[in-house]
């Protein structure tokens, strides 16, 4: 999982007696998004005339309406407060993390491209700009905003990561390799030998991929998806007894994982257990049917 940094609060100094000491510290410091979001409003309503305190007025409500995951509220304070200070960057930036959230990735990349404007060593914007870029995949430009941004900061390794990512949609599976390589040396998360192994798959390397995965389950057992894919390793290597082994860990640890009861019953399939290939089918697709059913209803 890729996660987007969003600037924090901004001080707003007001006048004396221009509004309530008590709504000030909300807009602010407020721990509680709902009043952080009243007092603001109050402010804003309250006849707030200086541009510089207005705009980051807008802007803290903006960041409550964010966390809150009011995207379209937040998106429009965030307007507010560029539209009073065009020059703020950050307000730019978290509009951009907001068209971003709500995968309105060319208006989240034009944002990104407008704060690199006001500030070209914004490393974080070129990295962000390169995600949004990777989600229409759109890998090259991607790329180069990667590249810009390990320019500035060499030791960021989940710029590494995201790049080798980039590196997997183009299929250049050994530039990715090697992406995912420094990013372990920096910091050995366990998705990044998942990552790795992915791409040894894809090339081919299969028993490299194997052993990457194994690490990962090292590094954190309770994942299902690993168990799942070094069981289509072995699968690939012929090896379906160990496969179906990580297929059954994979189901333990997640027992509404329709694509490893899809993936033993290939395996119970090759073993010619036939009856018990048929009943993992029918699990996966009873999975998958409830998985769409459940889709459905968070949509409504």
């Amino acid at each position: 999982m890729v996660t987007l940094a969003f600037a924090g609060t901004m001080v707003v100094a007001f006048a004396a007696g221009a509004q309530s000491r008590s709504d000030e510290q909300a807009c602010v410091n407020g721990r509680d998004d709902r009043l952080v979001i009243s007092a603001c409003s109050r402010i804003l309503a309250s006849g707030l005339r200086d541009p510089h305190n207005k705009a980051i007025t807008y802007y803290n409500r903006g960041l409550a309406y964010f966390r809150r995951k009011m995207y379209e509220h937040a998106a429009s304070d965030y307007s507010q407060a560029i539209r009073l200070n065009p020059t703020m960057a950050t307000a730019v930036y978290n509009r951009a993390v907001v068209y971003h959230h709500m995968k309105r990735y060319r208006l989240a990349i034009a944002d990104y491209s407008r704060t690199i404007g006001l500030n070209n060593k914004a490393s974080l914007a070129y990295y962000s700009r390169g995600l949004a870029y990777s989600a229409i995949k759109n890998y090259p430009k991607a790329i180069a905003d990667y590249d810009k941004a390990l320019q500035m900061n060499p030791k960021a390794d989940p710029v590494y990561y995201v790049r080798g990512l980039a590196y997997i949609g183009m299929r250049k599976y050994a530039k990715a390799i090697a992406d995912f390589t420094r990013a372990i040396e920096i910091s050995g998360q366990p998705n990044y030998y998942g990552k790795r192994a992915l791409a040894h798959y894809r090339r081919g390397a299969v028993k490299e991929a194997i052993k990457d995965y194994s690490e990962a389950i090292q590094l954190k057992p309770t994942e299902a998806n690993y168990y799942v894919q070094r069981g289509r390793s072995f699968f690939k290597l012929k090896q379906y007894g160990r496969s179906i082994r990580d297929y059954d860990q994979a189901i333990k640890i997640d027992p509404r994982a329709n694509q490893a009861y899809a993936a033993r019953g290939f395996a119970y399939e090759k073993l010619g257990r036939q009856a018990r290939a048929l009943r993992d089918f029918k699990r996966a697709v009873a999975l998958k049917k409830a998985k769409l059913r459940d889709l459905r209803a968070k949509k409504n």
